[in-house]
């Protein structure tokens, strides 16, 4: 997951006895479209014209996208933000695996584990999994976590099970669940190559299987912290969308199912989160408030899709989640502060809360930077919200000036957005997981109990 190169001994115009050495420079998100590349254009037999690292990154690198990201910025300069956007989304999830952990975490209690989160759903999230994966919710869980953990120590998943496993009893259930689950998320050679989705296939199914010998193989490591973080949340979704009788029930219901999780997590910190009560106009969600500000905070549940985070993101996806997520969240915002009574000696700050990761948000207030300014307004994802009330009840004090320093600027670049004034304080919280939410730990604990000998 770091930026690298790769050496190759490269032969001069056909001239054996010349040779030289080529570096290649490579980051994470290079590899995995190298892979799909490789794949798309070659077999596993050795026939055929040879090529070199160099000139499959060679096949993207150079590709017309760049051309076409070029005139899109050049017709509409509004596109270069979206396009900032939509690579950050990408580059900045890559640099930060461990968010994928706490994904899991975060939506296995929304779904499943949270006894206060109302799911107002027609399908039952265990039934979903039985009808999809063909194993009970556990047995999936367990799976993923198991597979994870194989892909730890080997690209083939089945030499990991038989590190871990190997001479010792265990229930056949376990390798039944493990290959179910694997089957699930691998695709062939010919299914990559089909795919409307590209490179990103990889990311939804994450294993590929060999042509040649039928060896199952995972992409990278990171898809596999993807496939992890969100394929429960993912399994069900696609599960709704594939009906057309209930396709809107999960996106509807899911909506109140993030804003109860808000409120729980809240409270578990002893947060001080208000509900507006709805009244006669559009208002927000929550409030905060103390001695010297007010925070009025409006929370998103939708996602930001794959074609809009990526290194050559469309644009089109960018521009309907910003309409549809945060200028609607704007316009809000601002039909709140139009129509409450606000204290005079109080600061106000406006938030919009993403369910999604998404640590460079603050990119698009560029579209319509005079509102956002306006109305003190910043854009934050999940994770720097949970971090934000970590440090609430860890340092108050600090908590203050956090807030304190949340503010526009008169020079654009000197404006730090909500999550990278929070990383000024990081040293004052520590976000661990919540013992009774970590299920990442529980379900490891069950499975060392059930299968150690």
């Amino acid at each position: 997951m770091k930026n690298y190169y790769i050496e190759e001994s490269v032969v001069q115009q056909n001239d054996l006895r010349q040779k030289k050495v080529l570096r290649t420079f490579l980051t994470p998100w290079d590899l995995i479209t190298a892979e799909y590349y490789s794949i798309k254009f070659s077999t596993d037999h050795n026939t055929g014209k040879r090529t070199t690292i160099s000139n499959i990154i060679g096949r993207f690198q150079k590709s017309s996208y760049l051309e076409s990201i070029a005139t899109s910025i050049s017709n509409d300069p509004e596109n270069l933000f979206f396009y900032l956007f939509g690579v950050s989304a990408e580059q900045f999830n890559i640099q930060t695996p461990a968010m994928y952990l706490r994904s899991f975490n975060r939506n296995y209690h929304i779904l499943v584990g949270s006894q206060k989160i109302r799911r107002q759903l027609s399908i039952e999230i265990g039934d979903i999994v039985k009808q999809t994966v063909g194993i009970t919710l556990e047995g999936y869980i367990q799976a993923l976590i198991l597979i994870f953990a194989c892909c730890s120590k080997n690209p083939n998943p089945d030499v990991g099970f038989h590190h871990f496993f190997d001479g010792k009893d265990y229930n056949p259930d376990l390798r039944n669940n493990f290959d179910k689950v694997l089957n699930f998320y691998t695709a062939d050679y010919q299914t990559i190559r089909n795919s409307k989705f590209g490179r990103k296939q990889l990311e939804i199914t994450p294993f590929i299987k060999t042509k040649k010998e039928n060896f199952i193989l995972m992409s990278s490591y990171l898809n596999i912290f993807q496939m992890f973080g969100n394929s429960l949340y993912w399994l069900i979704r696609n599960y709704f969308f594939g009906k057309e009788e209930i396709r809107q029930e999960f996106t509807n219901a899911f909506g109140s199912m993030f804003e109860d999780y808000i409120v729980e997590y809240a409270e578990y910190h002893h947060f001080p989160l208000v509900k507006i009560p709805e009244t006669e106009y559009k208002s927000v969600d929550y409030k905060f408030e103390n001695d010297e500000y007010l925070v009025l905070i409006e929370v998103k549940s939708l996602l930001l899709n794959i074609f809009g985070r990526s290194q050559n993101p469309n644009i089109g996806d960018l521009r309907i989640f910003y309409e549809r997520g945060i200028a609607k969240a704007s316009k809000q915002i601002e039909s709140t502060l139009q129509n409450m009574i606000i204290p005079k000696n109080k600061t106000v700050i406006s938030l919009i809360l993403l369910f999604d990761s998404l640590y460079a948000a603050d990119i698009l207030s560029n579209i319509d930077l005079p509102i956002f300014k306006k109305n003190n307004m910043f854009t934050v994802g999940i994770d720097s919200f949970e971090n934000w009330i970590s440090l609430f009840s860890e340092d108050y004090t600090v908590f203050n000036q956090m807030l304190k320093n949340l503010r526009y600027c008169e020079d654009p670049k000197d404006n730090r957005g909500f999550s990278k004034t929070l990383e000024n304080f990081k040293e004052y919280y520590h976000p661990a997981p919540i013992p009774e939410w970590d299920y990442f730990n529980i379900f490891i604990e069950s499975l060392t109990t059930q299968y150690s000998h």
